[in-house]
């Protein structure tokens, strides 16, 4: 059983986490919104605490978990300061930083800005962890993921930069890597947590949009707003994030084979069933799915092209439905 801190409790990841790990672990919150002292190890795990109450006892954790964040430069600059002062006042626990994987995009927006700040900032610090997710999903709705479920459930979506590409890792995956972190032996400083590369319009029909959608190719966003990206940073976060992941390079799935099976099992059955055209299924599709999985095969599927892909599908369809005719 580990003790957790988790600051920045009441965003998407946070809560998310609270919820995963305190089934098993002890789990104290800290909130910039809170003005109740955290008081030490007696103190009440039910209650969400003030930040600043926390220098002087993180050292009772076994791990910190720093989630705070802003949109607000000044707010920014706070939470710099902040965790400069735990880094200061910690020499025991181990300290998860949440960057994103979004640092190498060729483009740097604000919030990218930021978070190369705040790796540079802590990386010398013996007992720092820094992970780079991608865009987080699953659990408790909320953040981006809950703008995804909001938007798939819409029948028509204009969609720019529907081709750019970026990672995804489920919440789980997450709580997952932290607890097989803290009971390792060799620990790296930095990981790029992505359970799978998706395009947004990939991912939007893995979130369930049916509807009809309208792509936009990234290179006609970086046409469009090519002359003006010197002054990115006055754009809206949300025009400076469509027309930075135009620039995301595709990231590998990280070499602990993080993919969460489930997840994949979802995806690669809707690509089994659109491909082979099935209405009538003679054969339990999941239990040829679970094979798949079993043979490593998925690893493979995920580096093919469509068209490999398509291949790929039908000829395993043919082998599977060959091996059980005798």
């Amino acid at each position: 059983m580990y003790k957790f801190a988790i600051i920045g409790c009441n965003g998407y990841v946070g809560r998310n986490l609270n919820f995963i790990l305190s089934k098993e672990h002890v789990v104290t919150s800290f909130s910039h919104s809170s003005n109740v002292e955290y008081r030490g190890i007696n103190s009440n795990r039910e209650n969400q605490y003030s930040l600043n109450s926390l220098i002087g006892y993180s050292n009772e954790f076994d791990s910190i978990i720093f989630l705070s964040e802003s949109k607000h430069a000044k707010e920014r600059e706070s939470i710099k300061n902040y965790l400069c002062e735990i880094l200061r006042d910690n020499y025991s626990s181990k300290i998860f930083i949440f960057s994103s994987i979004s640092i190498f995009n060729i483009l740097k927006t604000e919030y990218i800005s930021f978070k190369l700040k705040i790796e540079n900032i802590t990386k010398s610090h013996p007992n720092v962890i820094i992970l780079r997710p991608g865009v987080i999903y699953g659990g408790i709705p909320g953040g981006i993921y809950k703008t995804f479920l909001t938007l798939s459930k819409k029948k028509f979506l204009t969609l720019p930069c529907s081709d750019g590409v970026t990672g995804y890792v489920n919440i789980n995956s997450i709580s997952k890597k932290i607890l097989a972190i803290l009971g390792a032996d060799e620990i790296k400083k930095s990981y790029n947590l992505v359970d799978i590369n998706l395009s947004i319009a990939s991912a939007f029909r893995f979130f369930g949009f049916h509807g009809l959608m309208l792509p936009i190719p990234s290179g006609i966003i970086l046409f469009l707003f090519l002359p003006f990206l010197p002054f990115i940073k006055f754009f809206p976060s949300n025009v400076q994030s469509i027309i930075s992941l135009s620039t995301m390079p595709k990231l590998k799935i990280n070499e602990e084979k993080m993919l969460d099976t489930f997840i994949f099992r979802k995806f690669l059955l809707i690509d089994f069933v659109k491909i082979n055209h099935l209405k009538n299924l003679k054969f339990s599709v999941r239990g040829f799915i679970r094979a798949i999985e079993d043979n490593n095969y998925y690893f493979q599927y995920l580096n093919m092209s469509t068209r490999q892909r398509f291949i790929f599908l039908k000829r395993l369809y043919e082998i599977y439905n060959l091996k059980n005719a005798y």
